[in-house]
């Protein structure tokens, strides 16, 4: 999304399909949109930085600053201040902890804003 073509675009698409939420993978990505107005932690997984906001479309957005996948892209091959390994969030229980609890954040967090 670095291009501004690329970005102007993804506007675009945004604003003619307005999705229900917009979900952002990425530290770079999470820069590139305007709208988060909240950077938080995850406690049991203080690696795992996510942000909260609005996109200018009104829209609610979750920009997780890493990306979920086997090796958990952006976290680097290290521990937690928890002392649990990064290649450990990626395994089906962690992720499901993850997913849950940024579900309840995110009800929260929208449901306390109106727009």
């Amino acid at each position: 999304m670095e291009h501004p073509d690329s970005l102007a675009l993804l506007e675009r698409t945004i604003r003619h399909i307005r999705p229900e939420r917009i979900l952002v993978l990425g530290r770079d990505n999470c820069v590139a949109m305007r709208g988060f107005t909240e950077k938080r932690t995850i406690a049991d997984y203080p690696s795992a930085v996510y942000e909260l906001g609005f996109h200018l479309a009104g829209i609610p957005m979750v920009g997780l600053r890493f990306k979920p996948s086997e090796v958990f892209v952006g976290l680097g091959n290290g521990v937690d201040l928890n002392g649990l390994h990064h290649g450990s969030y990626a395994k089906r229980g962690h992720l499901l902890r993850i997913g849950a609890y940024l579900r309840h954040e995110m009800d929260r967090f929208f449901s306390q804003r109106l727009i």
